[in-house]
């Protein structure tokens, strides 16, 4: 920055930073210009590297400048300060690299809205500054607040047309530079690549065809087919994990042909277990997303062909414990159950698990044998919380009852899996035998229970058994946090749903109802007195 500094002094400017730094409240506009009206924003700028050996001062100068940006009046010098921008971005300093990635992304914000040329003379004050490139540059920054916002800023500027020229063509930065990036970069900056990738996508109809033509998604595509190499399969399906988790992201990955491949990349026993189980994550995910719009690009055939292979790996997973052919890793059996329980989550993913043509018996029987049927492992944890997930313990009230042919379907599957227990024979025994097992257990048959009370036959049977309503009104028997408050909503869920059974004379009066309220009004954690055999503690193991 070719400013004289030799006029300024510094440390009082360090002193006088720090104190509007600190001011308490919103900086107001009036605030603002009185500061710069005696350190003006060049002198500002200039500081941050001219002062770099003066106590305090690039700490303070930065802070004040982040208050002053936030104002109306500084957002209106922000073209101003994008003339330094390409020295605040090389700077050696991440505090000031922030900044100037800050004052980037806030001066682009909103580019994408007519306002009367705004938009396009905001990029082009980044056009002439030249900092297009040095922003792609600082994605890869070791410090992660600073690539946070580079990408912000490069979001930003994609959201207009002038603003997508200057990054996708060869008049600006160019698409290869975002192939590098997402071919050549470390693991964790091609994610940071391909996640901004994802959400330039979902902008509009010409960044989706800028970001196809960059060819970013060919390069995700051949790292899934290099079956020599497992690693970059995995950092691959990594990739596809951290996309899955929003429409913007899967609807960017299924723009390509990506569930041909991960349906033959979790069937493929060659490849290692790890891999395939993030397949089964990501295909997972994108069926979870299908509830969200009618208008997601996964269809309604794919869906069902991704259930129906996961439903051909569980059948492989079984074969091959029976067989001994190898050992099959747990880990593997849960990651599948756990990609059910994602799917099952939602209303649409419940009803392929319950009701898809093409398998029978239902795809959901691999949930309940794994719950009812494994003994003391992770794998029938993982089957009562998916299968917990499956009867809506993670969906709204509204949405927690599925179609008739799917509660039926439900119904069926749980008096199957009670009467294959020859010392069970009905649903409320076999709960009752899950309930007297372990902590852990108790916690995922409390979160399986509470959404199946809402349902008659389940009240039905539940109600009925006198010994499990007393483990359910028991404010002794936990001492973990989470199960003391799964517990207690079991006992509402239940005495809501029996006191409103008996007032329509479904149910007889029982004094199981009498019970139930008590342990409502008592609230889900022990009395003073009854602590001394119970605390509640919080653990972060137990598995969700």
């Amino acid at each position: 920055m070719d400013i004289d500094q030799t006029s300024v002094d510094l440390p009082l400017l360090a002193v006088a930073a720090s104190e509007f730094a600190s001011y308490p409240g919103v900086t107001s506009d009036a605030a603002a210009h009185k500061f710069l009206s005696e350190f003006p924003l060049p002198v500002l700028l200039g500081a941050l590297e001219a002062g770099s050996d003066v106590p305090g001062l690039e700490t303070s100068v930065v802070a004040s400048l982040e208050r002053i940006f936030q104002t109306g009046y500084g957002k209106a010098l922000l073209p101003e300060s994008v003339q330094y921008a390409n020295v605040g971005l090389n700077a050696a300093s991440s505090r000031v690299r922030r900044l100037t990635c800050f004052a980037i992304a806030a001066l682009l914000q909103d580019s994408d809205k007519d306002d009367g040329g705004g938009a396009a003379a905001a990029v082009r004050v980044v056009a002439q500054a030249h900092v297009a490139a040095p922003l792609l540059v600082a994605v890869a920054d070791a410090d992660a607040s600073v690539a946070k916002l580079a990408v912000e800023a490069l979001v930003n500027l994609a959201k207009s047309p002038a603003g997508l020229e200057l990054l996708f063509t060869d008049k600006g930065v160019g698409s290869g530079r975002f192939k590098e990036m997402a071919m050549d970069a470390p693991a964790t900056v091609r994610i940071r690549a391909l996640a901004m990738a994802a959400t330039i996508f979902g902008l509009s109809d010409a960044a989706a065809a800028a970001i196809q033509g960059s060819g970013v998604l060919k390069v995700l595509e051949l790292e899934l087919d290099n079956s020599d190499d497992m690693l970059a399969q995995l950092n691959a399906m990594e990739l596809l994990c951290d996309l899955a988790t929003t429409p913007q992201g899967a609807r960017f990955l299924l723009s390509g042909n990506l569930i041909g491949r991960l349906i033959s990349t979790f069937g493929n026993e060659r490849i290692d277990s790890l891999t395939r189980s993030r397949a089964l994550t990501v295909a997972a995910r994108l069926v979870a997303l299908f509830e969200q719009s009618s208008s997601f690009p996964l269809s309604a055939s794919d869906a069902s062909a991704i259930v129906s292979a996961i439903d051909q790996h569980f059948v492989y997973l079984k074969q091959t414990e029976e067989t001994a052919a190898r050992v099959v890793d747990k880990s593997e059996h849960e990651s599948a159950l756990d990609a059910l329980a994602l799917i099952g989550s939602t209303v649409r993913g419940a009803e392929l698990l319950l009701l898809l043509r093409a398998s029978t018996p239902p795809v959901a029987r691999h949930l309940t044998e794994a719950a009812f049927y494994h003994r003391g492992d992770g794998v029938q944890l993982a089957g009562i919380h998916a299968l917990a997930s499956l009867a809506g313990s993670e969906r709204s009230r509204d949405s927690l009852l599925l179609s008739l042919d799917g509660e039926a379907a439900l119904k069926d599957l749980v008096y199957a899996a009670a009467a294959g227990r020859s010392s069970m024979r009905t649903p409320s025994g076999l709960f009752l035998n899950l309930l007297q097992q372990s902590p852990e257990v108790r916690l995922a048959m409390y979160r399986l229970i509470q959404p199946l009370l809402a349902r008659p036959w389940c009240l039905r049977e539940l109600s009925s058994n006198r010994d499990l309503i007393d483990i359910l009104v028991d404010t002794r028997l936990e001492s973990n946090k989470e199960a003391m408050e799964w517990r207690h909503a079991c006992c509402m869920a239940m005495a809501s749903a029996l006191s409103s059974a008996v007032q329509r004379s479904a149910l007889p009066y029982t004094e199981s109802l009498s019970k139930l309220e008590e342990a409502v009004r008592k609230g889900p954690y022990a009395s003073k007195q009854e602590q001394m055999e119970s605390q509640p503690r919080v653990a972060t193991q137990e598995r969700m």
